[in-house]
């Protein structure tokens, strides 16, 4: 049979990124012939987020240039327009796809549309909480177009239980809707020589305005005896945020963070196999494929009480793990090493992430398309 992946742009390397290459395989692996539809600004960043998320293997891809008004709003906004063309671009692959394909699966519009599966990262019509004006319309304009792009898909998937339940804030409980976990290569990160150093604290992020990564310079700041390393992919608009980074560091005379930019895997897992904990920025993501990967690999997460990354992840190893403001990291982490509980939550994280392998992730993934073929 032949399945469709539409990825609006295949060139970050991101949670959505990695989620849709991990589809690709396991659809592979199970025999479907499946392609991806993307678009792309240049073709060596295809390859570049290849090399990152999937290296020694090439999935069969359809890739066409973005079109130059999308190059022009970038430049104008700083890529502030990211929702609004996820669908644009969406619509166009769908439009293209549904002529050769059996079954289409919308990966990256995060909206309902005319797909047979579509997979929500976050609804890309919730409002951003931003209050001035252009924001406003911005979010208006998003509304607008989903609705344009509006279908019935058949199913809805979403990456964690708190994406569903923003989901259905949005669109009621009309939609069949099921969580499919990203998945993460707990194999690869066990494979590296552990060398633990309870003083190293890691965080990785995609560096974007979002993110705030710029908080975990003022909690390495009041945690001098800590080292703290800040690991992260960049896209067009990320010079500008790390270059603000190395400025605050720079400011705060903070001496103990390091920032890697776009680590290759076996760099990052021998990075994870000596960090204790690992630390995500105030964003309530909606998954969270790194706090996967870091309790994968023995990390002990500390995250924001909000998003994916709590309700999934770290709040079923240990409610003490979150906080609610970053600047109660301190006390968190010195708890953990004077109650000697280290070793205990570490065995707790790695249990948890046993739930997202990538055997799991195929198989939900069968059976959620097999249910739906029986069902037509």
């Amino acid at each position: 049979m032949k399945i469709a992946l539409l990825v609006a742009i295949l060139e970050l390397s991101g949670g959505l990124e990695k989620l849709a290459l991990d589809m690709y395989r396991a659809l592979e692996e199970l025999k479907y012939n499946v392609i991806i539809y993307t678009y792309y600004s240049a073709s060596d960043m295809i390859e570049r987020a290849l090399n990152l998320l999937l290296p020694n293997h090439r999935p069969r891809i359809i890739a066409k240039p973005l079109p130059k008004l999308y190059k022009f709003s970038e430049e104008i906004t700083g890529g502030r327009l990211f929702r609004f063309w996820k669908l644009v671009l969406g619509k166009r692959l769908l439009d293209e796809a549904k002529r050769d394909n059996r079954l289409l699966i919308d990966v990256s519009s995060n909206a309902p549309t005319r797909a047979d599966i579509v997979y929500i990262h976050f609804p890309s019509s919730l409002p951003s909480g931003k209050h001035c004006l252009h924001w406003r319309l911005y979010d208006g304009l998003v509304r607008w177009l989903g609705n344009r792009v509006y279908g019935e898909p058949r199913l809805v998937l979403a990456n964690s239980s708190w994406t569903i339940a923003k989901f259905k804030e949005l669109y009621g409980t009309r939609f069949k809707t099921a969580v499919l976990h990203p998945c993460v290569d707990d194999e690869f990160f066990l494979e590296g020589e552990e060398k633990r150093d309870n003083k190293m604290i890691i965080t990785i992020s995609r560096f974007a305005p979002e993110k705030n990564i710029e908080k975990i310079i003022y909690v390495a700041r009041e945690m001098p005896e800590y080292s703290f390393y800040l690991v992260g992919t960049t896209g067009r608009s990320s010079r500008k945020i790390i270059e603000n980074l190395r400025t605050l560091i720079e400011d705060l005379s903070v001496k103990n963070v390091t920032i890697l930019t776009d680590v290759p895997r076996n760099e990052l897992r021998k990075l994870l196999n000596e960090a204790t904990f690992y630390l995500h920025p105030p964003f309530p993501e909606h998954f969270g494929i790194a706090v996967a990967e870091a309790v994968a690999s023995g990390c002990i997460p500390v995250v924001y009480t909000d998003g994916g990354a709590w309700t999934d992840i770290a709040s079923k190893i240990d409610l003490s793990l979150g906080y609610s403001s970053i600047s109660e990291t301190p006390k968190i982490v010195k708890s953990i090493i004077a109650k000697g509980k280290v070793m205990e939550l570490r065995e707790k994280a790695r249990k948890i992430a046993r739930e997202f392998t990538f055997d799991k992730f195929k198989e939900k993934l069968l059976q959620k398309i097999l249910s739906l073929l029986k069902n037509q």
